[in-house]
């Protein structure tokens, strides 16, 4: 039934409203406002469900507060869930609820059920009898549904109880709308870092001071090195000079001063490796004052592999074939081909000439450049493989391993 209400002029419900914003804005949402909304309801549970699929056997507790969900329940709960989709004499079909919530007897709902008995043991067990439901924000085949419930000694909601609820749904509503714009963008970026991750690349957010934001776990390693980079508080070269360079433009970007264009250089380690590689970009496209940059970082002689499988996906070859592309992409000459495989110099050969004919190339170059701009470093192998003395290496082993 719909009804109208009026906002309750209480400093409580304000406080309850900014918290609803202040719990779903994170992708760890806290239940500090349902919390509240429990105290002010008298309410025994009080949480937000996410109900997947038309048949509701999937779902989730977005906010919760008072239940603690138990595996036999919830086994319970998708049954009950499918016997409603199949129509099924005892399930339970709770009414449509929209914005406006609706306060529900579950005793006398379920009078004249077959299994009555049963189905009121069940909700004993967990304490309730009165329910008010709201839909707080629905998309496509999934929506969040708003649950208050309270236990059998305990009266009925009333209708002002079922109005404060109707006043904080619409922010209920917002802020879902929010998050699930906040859950789409932290799934890209967590995408778009494990990508950075397993082609070796770090990366560092550090504000307009210089001072660390956010690492990618790429980054962490390289840091956690100390070696040509080095935090704490701030992000520093390890050689003075390096160091200023590095601040140098580390505040030409985040001041706008140079024009957005990232900045590159190479950094000394004491290590006596290979110098470390970095990409200075301001986090403000196009130029102008920015709040901060982010640093691109990679470390050459971190090696890792590509997957054969991801190889025979790809391009169409076979087993051999695609160890073969691994063994090349990894610097290795045919006889050192021969070697790891335990191959002859001919079926090297043959396997060779079939990638070529199967990838449409005339050389080793054109096929390593194709495998190079392919998707296959994205699923880069972590596992360490044996390290090669300086006289054994390819003479192009250096240029054609991407780090990890």
């Amino acid at each position: 039934m719909q009804f109208a209400y009026r906002a309750p002029a209480n400093p409580s419900v304000d406080r309850m409203i900014d918290h609803v914003y202040e719990d779903l804005s994170s992708v760890e949402p806290t239940a500090v406002s349902a919390a509240m909304l429990r105290d002010s309801l008298g309410a025994r549970f009080v949480g937000v469900q996410m109900l997947v699929g038309g048949t509701r056997d999937r779902f989730s507790y977005i906010l919760n507060a008072g239940f603690k969900p138990q595996q036999q329940v919830q086994d319970q709960i998708v049954t009950l869930s499918k016997s409603a989709a199949r129509g099924a004499a005892w399930s339970i079909e709770l009414p449509a609820c929209g914005q406006f919530s609706q306060s529900i007897d579950l005793y006398h709902l379920l009078r004249g059920n077959p299994n009555e008995a049963n189905l009121r043991d069940y909700f004993a067990e967990l304490g309730i009898r009165h329910m008010m439901l709201a839909t707080c924000y629905r998309d496509e085949d999934w929506r969040y549904l708003f649950f208050a419930t309270r236990a059998p000694q305990q009266d009925p909601f009333s209708e002002g109880e079922r109005a404060t609820l109707g006043h904080m749904v619409p922010h209920f509503r917002t802020a879902f709308r929010a998050r699930s714009r906040l859950l789409a963008a932290d799934a890209m970026n967590r995408c778009l870092s494990m990508g950075l991750d397993q082609l070796g690349v770090g990366v560092a957010i550090l504000d307009r001071q210089g001072s660390m934001v956010e690492m990618s776990a790429a980054a962490e390693h390289i840091l956690a090195q100390k070696d040509g980079l080095v935090h704490s508080r701030r992000l520093c070269a390890s050689a003075p000079g390096d160091d200023r360079r590095l601040q140098e433009i580390i505040q030409q970007l985040a001041s706008g001063s140079a024009r957005g264009r990232p900045r590159a250089m190479a950094l000394w380690r004491p290590s006596g490796k290979a110098p470390l590689e970095i990409l200075v970009a301001s986090l403000a496209p196009g130029g102008g004052a920015s709040r901060g940059v982010a640093v691109y970082m990679r470390d050459r002689e971190a090696m890792s592999s590509i997957q054969p499988d991801i190889l025979q996906g790809l391009f169409g070859l076979t087993k051999a074939e695609a160890q073969v592309c691994v063994h090349l992409a990894d610097g290795l000459a045919p006889p050192m081909i021969c070697e790891a495989m335990g191959i002859s110099h001919n079926t090297v050969r043959a396997h060779m000439r079939s990638v070529f004919a199967k990838c449409d190339v005339d050389s080793r170059a054109d096929l390593l450049r194709l495998i190079i701009n392919s998707p296959a470093y994205l699923a880069l192998r972590r596992d360490a493989r044996p390290e090669m003395s300086s006289k054994s290496r390819h003479p192009h082993y250096q240029a054609a391993c991407i780090p990890a």
